[in-house]
């Protein structure tokens, strides 16, 4: 299962489902936007895209970086028990969150979890249209082969009727099979 990490909704409200006691995954991320052309552009296919940070109001920015720590702190733990999961991480705060120095491109990378668990990391430039690194054509080549290879390996997702991917049918799916 690759699951796409951002840090916060833009544009409407983002929904949110509990996919386990533990973890709150605010689902609606890439959903529309330059970023979400671009992850697409380059071939990057996702089963999950959630962020860390649901919209909020400007008053509340000062505990951001604590939720958002708590959060991927939750997620991790969520994904660490289950098989066969990657997270991609979109951007210096998100891997910031994880605890990770942040790399543009890293793709072999495990974070340790609780418990002696483990989860494949791959981190990726913010693919929004103010990040630079995707200036630079190398990177931008770079980044479609490990993109290539995090799908190859990791994705299952499923196309709905319209052309797009369905994140809210998965949560469904892991609800519902009892492995959330």
């Amino acid at each position: 299962m690759l699951i796409l990490v951002g840090e916060r909704a833009n544009g409407e409200a983002a929904l949110s489902h509990d996919l386990s006691a533990e973890c709150r995954l605010t689902h609606g991320a890439f959903r529309w936007g330059p970023a979400h052309d671009r992850l697409r552009s380059l071939g990057l296919g996702w089963d999950l895209a959630a962020n860390l940070l649901p919209r909020m109001p400007r008053l509340l920015a000062p505990a951001e970086p604590r939720l958002a720590r708590q959060a991927a702190e939750n997620l991790a733990v969520w994904a660490s028990r289950h098989r066969n999961v990657l997270l991609v991480l979109c951007g210096a705060r998100v891997a910031g969150a994880f605890g990770l120095a942040y790399e543009p491109l890293c793709e072999d990378q495990w974070l340790d979890v609780e418990g002696g668990h483990r989860v494949h990391v791959l981190q990726s430039a913010h693919p929004s249209g103010l990040c630079r690194w995707w200036n630079e054509g190398t990177n931008v080549g770079r980044a479609r082969a490990a993109f290539a290879r995090a799908t190859g390996m990791y994705k299952d997702y499923a196309p709905v009727p319209d052309g797009t991917y369905s994140d809210r049918a998965l949560v469904r799916k892991l609800s519902c099979a009892g492995t959330a």
